[in-house]
Formats: C-alpha cells, structure tokens, sequence
C-alpha cells in the first residue's frame, strides 16, 4: 500500500487524500508501522509489516557531525534530535500514531507532531545512521521548520524561536553557549556534548564544529 503526496501536499492544511487515508487505516488497524521516505518530488508513505519496525520509532539519515553518534534516551536528548541528525527517512510504529492529523493540519505536522509527543514520553528511537545524498534535503528541512514550530509551541526556550535553531544547536552540542533556557533541552544537550568530548578524545572541538557545519551546509544545500 502506498501514497505519494509532492511538497506542496505534504505542507498543505486540510488535505484530502484518498490513498493516504487508506495506509493510515492499514497502520491503524493491522497494527502496521508508518514508514515515511523523503524524496525531491515530495514524500512516499508505506506500511511494513517488519517485526523491528513495529517496536520502535526508525530514523535514518545522518548524524550532522560524527562525534554526535550514539544512541539516546534521555527526552531533552530525543527532543532535539531532529536538528542534529539530517533524516531522509521516518518509520512509526501503530502505538506511535497519536495522532491522524487534523481538519486545520497538514501530513508534515501530523508526523512531525507524532515524532515530537514520541520523543517527549521516551519512546525507543533508533538512529539508523548511514550514507545519504542530497535527494530529500528540502523535504527534510522544512519538516525540521515545521517541528521546530511545534517545539516551540509546548517548549518556552529563545533557541527555538529563531530561524537558525538548528545551527545554533549544533553549535552548542561541542560547547555550552547558554543559550538554553528549557531545563529538559539544556539536559538533553549536556548528553551531546559529553557524547562529542568522547568520541573526540579532548582534541579541538572548534574544528570539529566547523567540518560539521560545513557538511551541514552542503547537505542542506543552503
């Protein structure tokens, strides 16, 4: 079962769409996960069946800097993922779908909105990091857009007001720029940045921020 919605689609508030309904409902009702790909022309969703897709929420792209690589559980951490690893994929499982979307919402904040209330109860997410290209990265971008505004909506922090959050995070998870006001971020940074010091082995952190952000730049091509 598939559906296939383009940019526009995918962002547009109140949007019909017959094929879509139809996976939403597989998922629903055969306990299916949703499984969202990112592509130039917009956005393809699928069900799976797959044993490991049903347990546990699957991000595949790439982290923006390698010495933030590993595996988190901590909620300010999964929070604020989405402005650190650069995904071209999203996979939810049946129990993860809070919600459908609404009559004044688009496919983007529903997934978006899933994600966000995943990462705020601790659910598994598993960062399936890999290889990427540059197909997908507008998509990608703007859904990071869209849950940036969500975030802010239930989450009082400056950061996430600015159009540059996600540099601004970035930044922050190799030193502590007190930007964040949010004890549940400001935690959930701190778990980066120990992360980064570790993997780096106390070598020039400063350096290592700016091959990310360069990375970071051509991959979202901005």
């Amino acid at each position: 079962m598939r559906a296939q919605l383009t940019l526009d689609k995918l962002f547009q508030a109140g949007l019909q769409s017959p094929e879509l309904d139809a996976v939403l409902l597989s998922c629903a009702s055969r306990g299916e996960s949703l499984r969202v790909e990112l592509t130039d022309e917009g956005a393809t969703f699928t069900t799976s069946a797959d044993a490991e897709a049903t347990q546990a929420i699957g991000i595949r792209g790439r982290w923006r800097s390698e010495l933030l690589r590993g595996s988190y559980d901590h909620a300010g951490s999964l929070l604020l993922a989405p402005f650190l690893f650069a995904f071209r994929e999203l996979s939810f499982p049946a129990q993860s779908l809070y919600t459908m979307g609404g009559s004044a919402r688009s496919v983007a904040d529903m997934c978006m909105r899933n994600l966000f209330f995943a990462a705020l109860r601790r659910e598994p997410i598993r960062f399936l990091a890999g290889p990427v290209g540059k197909s997908g990265a507008r998509a990608s971008r703007d859904l990071v857009r869209m849950y940036r505004w969500i975030a802010k909506s239930y989450l009082p922090d400056e950061v996430l007001a600015r159009g540059d959050a996600a540099e601004l995070l970035l930044a922050n998870s190799f030193t502590d720029l007190g930007l964040l006001t949010s004890p549940l971020l400001a935690s959930g940074m701190w778990k980066y940045r120990d992360t980064a010091a570790l993997m780096h082995r106390g070598g020039d952190c400063k350096v290592a921020f700016m091959l990310a952000r360069q990375r970071a730049m051509a991959l979202y091509e901005t």
